[in-house]
């Protein structure tokens, strides 16, 4: 009895040890977190102010915002990934096709992996009224979903005729001068990927989209804006940007073994050395989830 008593007093020694080690550690990540934070806040609010003060320091003024005079626009490729989204697939498709930018530079794809025929139909449909407008567009369709979204860009990606490609998610609706802005920066031929802000079209929706909204601006406006102006590393947001094809190629193309394969990609780029530009002006309009699970998901 006595030996059984000193065993069980040592095990709820260890156990009280190792806990106390656990909460220690959650602690000091905890602090890390809230640094970060505070750093990345601090770096916002300074480099928005001087750039008040002295425009110059703005960070976007390093990358050119108008292509040249005399020079002939390069090739775009809209890809718009979508999957039984019945409610939004015509929508993201016309805002797609009523982009400003020279008609024989632009090619939309819709990687259409939906197994609803209704959605199918809409999309179809979408595709015939634009092609009979002249844009080029098509729907690619696969007989599985393998690697889901990034399998479907992977897929199709080799036979892209485009310098740069332009994402946008089935819930998310371009401006209509997106690309006039997002394509100049290019010029700078380090340039990898440029990733404009998202805006809500119903955060006033419920309390869940204006939860979403607050959280989703404070990583894109603040953290984001952060990490381009100090020239830290800051991912792309899987929609509502433009990639250069010759990035993603030097960076491996697209991994569909990853659920976060815009973040894979971005760190794969980064280490290749390209650079990365984020831009306000830039806008693409989402949709924030009005449900509990895009809630968590968010948080």
């Amino acid at each position: 009895m006595l030996i059984d008593k000193l065993l069980l007093a040592e095990l709820e020694d260890v156990l009280v040890l190792l806990l106390e080690i656990f909460v220690g550690l959650a602690s000091f990540v905890g602090c890390l977190v809230a640094v970060d934070k505070l750093y990345l806040f601090y770096a916002t609010v300074f480099y928005k102010a001087m750039a008040m003060w002295r425009p110059a320091w703005e960070p976007t003024l390093r990358y050119p915002k108008r292509w040249k005079r005399g020079v002939k626009p390069p090739r775009v490729c809209v890809q718009l990934p979508m999957f039984n989204e019945t409610h939004v697939a015509r929508r993201v498709i016309d805002y797609a096709c009523r982009m400003e930018y020279p008609r024989d530079r632009l090619y939309v794809q819709c990687l259409d992996d939906s197994t609803d025929p209704e959605t199918r139909e809409v999309v179809d449909e979408g595709v015939r009224h634009w092609q009979a407008q002249g844009i080029k567009i098509e729907a690619i369709r696969r007989t599985n979903r393998k690697g889901y979204k990034a399998g479907a860009m992977h897929e199709v990606h080799d036979a892209i005729p485009a310098e740069f490609i332009a994402i946008f998610d089935a819930d998310f609706l371009p401006e209509p001068d997106f690309l006039l802005r997002a394509i100049p920066p290019f010029q700078d031929k380090n340039v990898g990927f440029v990733q404009g802000r998202w805006t809500y079209l119903n955060a006033d929706e419920s309390l869940f989209c204006r939860y979403q909204e607050i959280c989703l601006n404070a990583h894109i406006k603040c953290e984001q804006y952060a990490r381009f102006s100090t020239g830290n590393f800051f991912n792309f947001n899987g929609t509502g940007g433009v990639w250069r094809k010759a990035c993603i190629d030097s960076a491996g193309g697209w991994n569909a073994r990853t659920l976060v394969e815009d973040m894979d990609l971005s760190l794969r780029a980064f280490l290749k050395g390209w650079h990365f530009v984020w831009r306000y002006v830039i806008r693409s309009d989402g949709q924030s989830d009005g449900l509990l699970d895009g809630l968590l998901m968010t948080s």
